[in-house]
């Protein structure tokens, strides 16, 4: 039984790891939310955390490290797939690890896992992880995925990781937001993400060729993307 026990942390201890070597922290102003670094010093998050970067600096924390940020790019508000990219001196992030992004598109009923910050304390950085939760994949379309992950206020840009047999962590999905009802009460297991084949080689390729016109098009016209995006009344922003 023991064995059992120490094997089980041992994989935990190797997931975890891996989940805080690309989640970062994402502040602007009194919004704060998370981010995943995608390498070269860019970190992709959601674009209403930082809505006021125009009025406020935006910073990034993970593991001790407190630097500052660009939006290279992000949606207009309210319109899918609210997505930003940030970019940082990567001199700064050395010990940061980039996300893999998974091949396979997300099932239904798989097995995953949830990271972001609910809170967090900017005089300990140095203890400074994200927070994770686990749950399963509850829908799938091309444009959302749903998930009952516990996702709570901090959780915006954060990421929807699969955990493969092999204890390969992979990325499904951006969290985005939580679904509540008109009058305010907040479902924290009903939540909704942007799966990473939406908007994925649009990113890759930004990054090799740094050509910002093609992130344009992240913004999604399509009308029936559009939409399932409003999901109204039942759409809040976390």
């Amino acid at each position: 039984m023991k064995n059992i026990y120490s094997y089980k942390y041992s994989v935990w201890s190797v997931c975890a790891d891996a989940v805080d070597r690309c989640t970062v922290l994402v502040r602007c102003g009194a919004a704060w939310g998370a981010g995943l670094y995608v390498g070269r010093g860019h970190v992709l998050t959601c674009a209403h955390v930082v809505k006021h970067h125009a009025s406020y600096k935006v910073s990034l924390y993970c593991q001790n490290v407190k630097e500052t940020a660009i939006v290279r790019y992000k949606t207009k508000d309210d319109k899918a797939y609210d997505l930003a990219l940030l970019f940082t001196n990567p001199d700064y992030w050395t010990h940061l690890t980039p996300a893999v992004f998974a091949e396979a598109p997300a099932k239904k009923g798989e097995s995953v896992l949830a990271a972001g910050f609910p809170y967090f304390n900017e005089n300990n950085l140095d203890n400074l992880k994200p927070t994770v939760t686990s749950g399963h994949i509850n829908n799938v379309s091309p444009s959302l995925i749903q998930t009952s992950c516990c996702v709570q206020s901090g959780f915006s840009g954060g990421p929807i990781f699969r955990i493969r047999a092999d204890l390969r962590v992979e990325v499904l999905a951006t969290i985005v937001s939580n679904a509540k009802t008109e009058t305010g009460a907040s479902y924290p297991y009903v939540n909704m993400a942007v799966p990473t084949r939406a908007f994925l080689h649009l990113v890759q390729h930004f990054l090799l060729d740094r050509d910002e016109t093609q992130l344009a098009t992240i913004e999604s016209n399509k009308e029936i993307i559009q939409s399932q995006w409003r999901l109204m009344p039942y759409r809040s922003k976390i």
